[in-house]
C-alpha cells in the first residue's frame, strides 16, 4: 500500500540516520581513528579517478584528504539507500517489502564494505541506481549519461552495468537504450584505469570474506527465490541478473556488491513469505524468524567489528611514514602490502619463490635481478607464510650478513639489503 508523502519523508529521514550511524561506526571504533581501513583506499589516495575527485574537493573545500576519504563514501551510502528505496517504490512493489529490503541492505556486510571504505564500486553503484531511477522517471537521456561516467571507475563495473542494462532493455523492449550506451565501452580503452586485485576471494563475509555476502541474506534469498519460482518464468529477468553477476564474481569477487542489491530484496521477500506460511508449530516458526532476524543483525555488527579492527594499524602507518624518508629503492613484500608500500612513494615488488628459498645464493640472485633494496616483513606475514617459524627467507634474514634491520617496531620490520656484507 502506498504511503503518504509525510510518511515517506519520515521513513527516508530514518533511513538516512541509520545509514550514517552504521557507516561511521567502524571509524569511531578504530583505535587509530586517523587511519583508513583496508588496502584499496591507499591505492585510491594516490592515483585514479577517486584520487582526482578527492584532490578536487580538497582544493575547493580545504577539508583534509583523509577526512574526505572517510566522508565521501558515507555520503554516497546515503544517496545509495535513498535511490534504492525510490527505485523499489517506483517499481510498484509492496511498501512493506520496499522498507524491509532497504533496512536489510543497510545492515548487509557488502553494503557496509561498499560505503564504509573508499572504493570505486561505491561510485558505480550510485551511478547505476541513479541511471535506473532516471529511467523510471522517463528521463532516459540523463540516465544514459550515467553509463558514460561509469567507465571512469573501472572496466569491470562498466561491463557489468552494460550487461544489466541489456537485460533491462530486452525485458522492457527498449533495446535502443543499450545501443546508445554501448559506445561507452570505448572509454575503457581510452582511460588508464587499473584493475585492482581482490585481496580476499571468500564469498561469505561471515567466513572471513572482505567483499562477501552475509550468510543469512543468502539463506533468506533462497526462500525468496522459492516464492518467485512458484510463478515459474514470470521473473526470468531476476534469474538472468543473478546468474550474470555470479559469473562475473569469478573474475572479480567485488562484483558481489552488485549482486547484494538483488539478494537483499529476495531476502526481504523470503522473510515475509516465511512469516505468512502456516507452520505445524507456532513456536518453531517464531524461533526460526527470530534466528533469521538476529542473524541478519549479528552478521552486520560482526562485519562492523571486522572493519574497525582491520589493518593497517598504527605500526603499519608508522612504517609507511618511515618509508617516505629513506633513500629510493624497491621494497619486497607480500602482494597484499602493495597499496601501503606504493602509498609511501616506493616501488613495490614481489616474488613468491623468494619467500621459501633457504639458499642465500638463490635469494640474492632474485634480489639483485629485481633490484630489491628493502624487505617489508610483518607479524601477519610471519604467521600466514611461515607458520611463525624461522624458515625460508625469514631464516636468511635473521642469520645472513646480507641483510640488516633498518627499522623495527612491534608489528613490522624493514630489512635493508647489504651490498658488501
Amino acid at each position: 500500500m502506498e504511503k503518504s508523502r509525510f510518511t515517506r519523508s519520515v521513513v527516508k529521514l530514518l533511513l538516512i540516520i541509520i545509514t550514517v550511524w552504521i557507516l561511521t561506526w567502524p571509524y569511531i571504533r578504530r583505535p587509530e581513528n586517523l587511519l583508513l581501513s583496508g588496502r584499496e583506499p591507499y591505492y585510491h589516495l594516490q592515483e585514479g579517478t577517486l584520487s582526482f575527485i578527492l584532490s578536487f574537493l580538497n582544493h575547493y573545500t580545504g577539508v583534509s584528504i583523509i577526512l574526505l576519504a572517510k566522508a565521501v563514501p558515507v555520503i554516497l551510502g546515503v544517496l545509495c539507500i535513498l535511490l534504492f528505496y525510490e527505485v523499489l517504490r517506483k517499481a510498484k512493489l509492496n511498501y512493506g517489502l520496499v522498507l524491509l529490503s532497504s533496512l536489510i541492505l543497510i545492515i548487509s556486510p557488502s553494503f557496509i564494505y561498499l560505503f564504509g571504505t573508499l572504493n570505486a564500486y561505491a561510485f558505480t553503484s550510485v551511478l547505476f541506481l541513479l541511471a535506473f531511477h532516471l529511467f523510471l522517471e522517463k528521463k532516459e537521456v540523463l540516465g544514459l549519461m550515467m553509463f558514460y561516467l561509469i567507465p571512469f571507475f573501472g572496466p569491470i563495473s562498466a561491463i557489468i552495468a552494460l550487461l544489466l542494462l541489456l537485460i533491462y532493455s530486452l525485458k522492457n523492449k527498449k533495446f535502443r537504450l543499450f545501443l546508445i550506451a554501448l559506445p561507452s565501452l570505448i572509454m575503457i580503452y581510452l582511460l588508464p584505469t587499473r584493475i585492482l586485485p581482490s585481496y580476499n576471494n571468500i564469498i561469505i563475509s561471515d567466513f572471513g570474506g572482505r567483499y562477501g555476502l552475509g550468510i543469512f541474506i543468502i539463506l533468506l534469498s533462497l526462500f525468496g527465490l522459492k516464492y518467485l519460482w512458484d510463478k515459474k518464468y514470470r521473473h526470468l529477468l531476476i534469474y538472468l541478473i543473478i546468474l550474470s553477476l555470479c559469473a562475473f564474481s569469478f573474475f572479480d569477487v567485488k562484483a558481489l556488491a552488485f549482486l547484494n542489491f538483488i539478494l537483499v530484496g529476495l531476502a526481504a521477500l523470503g522473510l515475509i513469505s516465511l512469516s505468512k506460511e502456516e507452520w505445524k508449530s507456532v513456536l518453531i516458526k517464531q524461533l526460526t524468524l527470530l534466528i533469521m532476524i538476529y542473524g541478519l543483525i549479528f552478521s552486520g555488527l560482526s562485519y562492523i567489528n571486522f572493519l574497525s579492527q582491520d589493518l593497517p594499524n598504527q605500526e603499519i602507518l608508522d612504517m609507511i611514514e618511515y618509508l617516505k624518508t629513506v633513500p629510493e629503492g624497491r621494497v619486497f613484500s607480500h602482494g597484499s602490502r602493495e597499496p601501503w608500500i606504493e602509498y609511501s612513494g616506493k616501488t613495490f615488488v614481489t616474488d613468491k619463490n623468494l619467500f621459501y628459498t633457504n639458499k642465500i645464493d638463490q635469494a640474492m640472485a632474485t634480489i639483485n635481478s629485481k633490484k630489491i633494496r628493502y624487505l617489508w616483513i610483518d607479524s601477519e606475514m610471519e604467521t600466514k607464510i611461515w607458520g611463525g617459524e624461522e624458515q625460508g627467507l625469514l631464516f636468511l634474514l635473521e642469520y645472513s650478513k646480507n641483510f640488516r634491520k633498518n627499522k623495527i617496531n612491534d608489528y613490522v620490520t624493514l630489512w635493508e639489503v647489504v651490498e658488501n656484507p
